[in-house]
């Protein structure tokens, strides 16, 4: 059995590609699973936002909005 490479580990992680690790190979296996994957981070901020807007549309009201999410 093999180690997967740090490319594979980000990889994995929903890291683009193109993505530069810094320090040995052992600090960029670190950073990776130190991380938040960027899918994730990308998922929640879609979720905040739509919080968010759902709290603007219903007038600040978080009772509507909660209601909007769920009904969503």
């Amino acid at each position: 059995m093999r180690r997967i490479t740090v490319e594979e580990a980000a990889e994995l992680q929903s890291f683009p590609p193109e993505w530069m690790w810094e320090g040995p190979r052992n600090a960029a296996y670190r950073q990776i699973g130190n991380a938040v994957p960027p899918a994730l981070s990308e998922r929640v901020a879609i979720a905040i936002r739509q919080a968010l807007e759902a709290v603007d549309d219903a007038g600040g009201s978080t009772q509507q909005a909660d209601a909007r999410l769920v009904s969503a």
